[in-house]
């Protein structure tokens, strides 16, 4: 499913302070959705998810450009309702790249797991205070995932939900995450970083391998796990971070041993050889945190009755 805002596509709700307006720069000719970006008031743009399938998966992008935008930057969030009524979920936020040379950038919007028939798709704008300018939105894409596509992300899916339930003592581990598992690589400097200790853990397909076995296949992926702690001796010779990684890394061992197939949705996980100190422990910058990698091996078996559309 895509959505250029082009006649004569219909069935999108503005409110006062989002327009479809002619862009000739547009990917798609001849408009584009302008949101104004400003910390008075939301920018907010309305539709309903029609025509696609119910349990199917959906990877979504946009093209988009950042016109004009202040420091602090502003943006949009891409929401959708979670269930026949219920309150909006985050599917993904977006905001302009002080890096980026300007113009259409395409951006990746994550996952739409598409449960409920008819959701609501919502685009609002953000700004902080003191932020202001434009935001151009065109060529919104909804592409389903095939069987292989599908079934990776469900575990991983299933993998962010196991670690979450990394709750501390009570649970039998060393570390209370608090929840604070993210499925982007957020590095903990400046003001804005989750508090620590937290997980990070990217959709990524990481040395891929696919294995013929007679009437199927067998696809295998390594998942880098990605592990912050806090670092309270910044300046001292010694570090008081390394026991805590280390705590952190059991703590992640434990949880997935405790559903190794991630609730069915793939092989039994297997741990790559060296663990957390393979992906190099760095604490010893003077930085006041810690990192780790703690990789694992994936694997997922696909029939030939589902392969193919």
């Amino acid at each position: 499913m895509i959505f250029t805002f082009d006649p004569p596509e219909t069935g999108w709700s503005l409110n006062a302070n989002a327009a479809i307006v002619a862009d000739g720069t547009a990917p798609t000719q001849p408009n584009a959705l302008r949101l104004i970006v400003t910390p008075s008031f939301s920018s907010t743009c309305l539709r309903t998810l029609s025509g696609l399938t119910p349990g199917s998966v959906y990877h979504a992008t946009a093209q988009m450009r950042f016109d004009a935008l202040d420091v602090p930057i502003g943006g949009a969030w891409f929401e959708y309702n979670n269930a026949s009524g219920g309150a909006p979920g985050l599917l993904s936020y977006q905001s302009a790249n002080p890096a980026s040379p300007g113009g259409w950038e395409l951006r990746d919007l994550g996952f739409l797991d598409y449960t409920y028939p008819d959701r609501t798709f919502a685009i609002r704008s953000f700004a902080p205070p003191n932020s202001s300018g434009l935001l151009y939105i065109d060529l919104i894409s909804f592409l389903e995932l095939g069987p292989m596509a599908r079934s990776r992300w469900l575990a991983h899916q299933r993998l962010v939900a196991v670690l979450k339930g990394i709750n501390g003592a009570g649970g039998g581990y060393h570390t209370d995450l608090g929840s604070r598992v993210f499925t982007k690589y957020i590095r903990p400097v400046g003001s804005t970083h989750p508090a620590l200790p937290y997980l990070c853990v990217p959709l990524v397909n990481s040395n891929p391998r696919v294995e013929h076995e007679a009437t199927r296949i067998k696809h295998t992926w390594t998942l880098p796990i990605m592990a912050f702690v806090a670092e309270t001796n910044v300046g001292a010779y010694d570090s008081n971070a390394i026991a805590a990684l280390y705590h952190l890394g059991e703590d992640v061992y434990k949880a997935v041993m405790q559903d190794p197939t991630l609730n069915g949705t793939v092989a039994p996980v297997s741990f790559v050889s060296g663990g957390v100190e393979e992906g190099g422990i760095s604490p010893f910058d003077g930085l006041p945190y810690a990192d780790a990698v703690i990789p694992i091996e994936l694997s997922i078996f696909l029939g030939l009755d589902v392969l193919g559309p």
